[in-house]
């Protein structure tokens, strides 16, 4: 698989090739020079196990490649509980979800445990590939904070595993001091404006793209009201749109579309901030 394909496809330039089932013999034929991710994949109890490479190809075959496929490695950590809220969000569930972007998310399998009474889990038969590391509760308010191993910040950079390798134990702050913002939105006609989608787009920095999943969202009442609560401490921007929520704040070109159309300001732990936004019209969302 090329590690970086062409416009973004993952599919494109990917082959594959069946190895021999009783000596695991295989070979691929007619690869053009470039990086690549040679990737061995098994499925077993409907569960999925891989192994992965990195290939450079150049002017020359490669010969001997050697790629095991294991059981997955296990991923210790500890949940600490921040907050009043966090305090009842037990339990917490702790998930590895496959990134998207990285191409190879159809071969690795999703992994989520529940954390334990002490606030340890472990993640079992994690095989190599990039994840994402997300937690979640029955708490609204609550947002995973950091999360790290070795030093390494695992929300900005993510899981990595590559040779049944993985980071040493996984430390989680789960908390409940967040923020909410609230407030009306109006149409052009300065009237409420009912069924609009609010949208807080987190850190948001002038033509820099945006993950949706990063995204907060709410609706307005028959009154033009919104909330939106569990939101991590920082910079917002919030679009408030007439037309169905779209998942334009990961293209840096269709964002530019809402620019100077928004209200940013800065969201601190516990605060409670109100908001007053006017209604983009889907005419102007369009252009």
């Amino acid at each position: 698989m090329p590690r970086n394909p062409e416009n973004g496809n993952d599919h494109q330039g990917v082959v594959e090739s069946r190895a021999d089932p009783k000596t695991g013999a295989f070979a691929i034929k007619d690869v053009p020079p470039g990086n690549y991710a040679i990737v061995a994949l098994t499925r077993s109890q409907n569960k999925s196990y891989t192994a992965t490479q990195e290939v450079v190809v150049e002017n020359s075959d490669i010969h001997d490649l050697a790629l095991v496929i294991g059981p997955g490695i296990e991923l210790p950590g500890r949940v600490t509980l921040e907050g009043k809220s966090a305090a009842y969000a037990a339990p917490v569930g702790i998930f590895l979800e496959p990134k998207v972007e990285n191409g190879m998310a159809r071969f690795a399998s999703s992994h989520n445990v529940s954390m334990r009474s002490n606030g340890s889990f472990a993640l079992s038969d994690v095989s190599d590939g990039s994840y994402v590391l997300t937690a979640s509760s029955s708490c609204n308010e609550c947002y995973l904070k950091p999360a790290s191993a070795n030093a390494v910040d695992l929300l900005a950079r993510g899981v990595e595993i590559s040779g049944g390798t993985g980071p040493g134990p996984i430390t989680i702050v789960y908390s409940s001091n967040s923020g909410t913002v609230s407030g009306g939105v109006a149409n052009q006609d300065e009237l409420p404006a009912v069924g609009a989608t609010v949208v807080l787009v987190p850190g948001t920095v002038a033509g820099a793209p945006q993950k949706p999943e990063g995204c907060k969202r709410a609706v307005t009442d028959q009154y033009g009201h919104f909330e939106v609560t569990g939101l991590p401490p920082g910079h917002y921007e919030a679009y408030a749109r007439e037309t169905p929520d779209e998942d334009v704040y990961g293209d840096p070109e269709e964002l530019k579309k809402l620019r100077g159309k928004q209200e940013a300001f800065e969201v601190d732990a516990n605060e409670k901030k109100s908001a007053q936004l006017k209604m983009i019209p889907a005419a102007e969302s369009a252009n």
